[in-house]
């Protein structure tokens, strides 16, 4: 069920003064659900948290699952799968925003498509993907919070990624997880200007003409973590 938590004031008098102190609003998804999710409006058309757990589960054939649109924390420990849609994304971050977006469980963009191979010579003579401009996690404006992947992403499609922060991230990024993308010109991590640690000790694959595991403009990293760097149009799994 989709269970809310409101938003509560207690007001205690001490020394003639109300000091007032709130617990934060939260959606929590603990079965599955059809529906996506909004942060602006989680809780009684309210700002709040949101909160997939290990029972919970979110499927749609294309959008976004979960929609960051105020300055809130997300959370998955479930399950998030999309269709074939071009633009398909697990969690979304739009405009400028401040949280945290936080992955355990499992996202999959996925897609039916099955590569042209005339020739049957085990090598596809086309795109290895159809739909595109998918991720898994993605962040389009300036974000101020941490962003960590510990569970598993992958997403199917062209130009597309397993995170992607597509302006400044003022915090840390994070994965121990698994990233598997399959698409031409697409990457599993992307990031522009991160202030803090990227920090990547998970195991990251992709697939496809173009491909890279990693692509960031400027960032501090951990001492001793791994770094990995796939020539395009080799194939890896």
């Amino acid at each position: 069920m989709l269970r809310t938590l409101r938003s509560t004031t207690f007001l205690v008098p001490i020394s003639l003064m109300l000091l007032p102190s709130a617990a934060a609003a939260q959606l929590t998804i603990d079965e599955d659900t059809t529906l996506p999710v909004r942060t602006a409006t989680a809780v009684s058309g309210g700002p709040a948290d949101i909160e997939v757990t290990e029972d919970g589960s979110i499927t749609l054939s294309g959008g976004t699952a979960i929609t960051m649109d105020s300055d809130n924390d997300v959370t998955n420990d479930g399950d998030i799968a999309l269709g074939g849609a071009n633009g398909a994304t697990g969690i979304e971050a739009t405009g400028t925003r401040s949280g945290t977006i936080s992955n355990s469980g499992s996202i999959v963009v996925s897609e039916n498509f099955v590569p042209e191979n005339d020739d049957d010579n085990s090598i596809v003579d086309g795109p290895i993907a159809k739909a595109s401009d998918r991720a898994g996690i993605r962040v389009r404006g300036p974000f101020t919070g941490d962003i960590d992947n510990s569970g598993s992403i992958s997403v199917e499609g062209l130009d597309s990624a397993g995170i992607r922060v597509d302006d400044t991230l003022t915090g840390s990024l994070a994965s121990a997880g698994t990233i598997k993308v399959i698409g031409d010109n697409s990457v599993g991590i992307r990031a522009g200007d991160v202030t803090g640690d990227v920090t990547v000790d998970g195991a990251i694959s992709v697939i496809g003409e173009g491909a890279r595991d990693r692509h960031h403009r400027r960032h501090r990293r951990r001492a001793g973590a791994e770094q990995r760097h796939f020539p395009a149009g080799q194939l890896y799994q």
